[in-house]
């Protein structure tokens, strides 16, 4: 999460538009998504990378429900800039698919970490899942990267 909130702070912008939240009904759309960057410092840039190591936007998969002009819709189908039109039913599906997909992760990542934690090796799967947990900064980490940069802009 401190990697997205970096994100949005550095990047200026209010919604990522990638999936739903409380936001996502009071922002207007905007057309940067993470993880395109256009305003953050190099120094920055890599910061957010790594601290959002293994996020599912780096492998190119994004929330599978988007909100435009306060309706839902699956990723693709909003009906905009020649999209298809979705309906309520390719919602649903859409919906019921990413979260089968982040629950399956999510299993797979606490198994994982509860074979590491009694010594035993995890899955292949869940040894690739702690070694990007592995690889993001500590907070100290962030505090000093993020100081670096201030006092090198000031």
């Amino acid at each position: 999460m401190l990697g997205y909130l970096m994100w949005y702070i550095f990047e200026g912008v209010g919604s990522t538009n990638n999936g739903l939240n409380l936001e996502s009904f009071r922002e207007e759309p905007c057309n940067q998504v993470f993880p395109e960057f256009r305003r953050s410092p190099a120094r920055i840039k890599d910061l957010i990378r790594r601290c959002t190591k293994g996020a599912p936007e780096w492998r190119g998969r994004y929330p599978s429900i988007v909100c435009r002009d306060n309706l839902l819709w699956p990723r693709g189908m909003t009906g905009i800039n020649g999209e298809p039109h979705g309906t309520a039913e390719d919602t649903q599906r859409a919906a019921k698919k990413w979260w089968e997909e982040e629950i399956r992760d999510a299993e797979q990542f606490l198994v994982a970490r509860v074979r590491e934690k009694e010594g035993n090796k995890p899955s292949v799967r869940g040894q690739d899942m702690l070694k990007l947990m592995a690889g993001r900064p500590s907070l100290k980490e962030v505090l000093t990267c993020i100081t670096d940069v201030e006092d090198k802009l000031l």
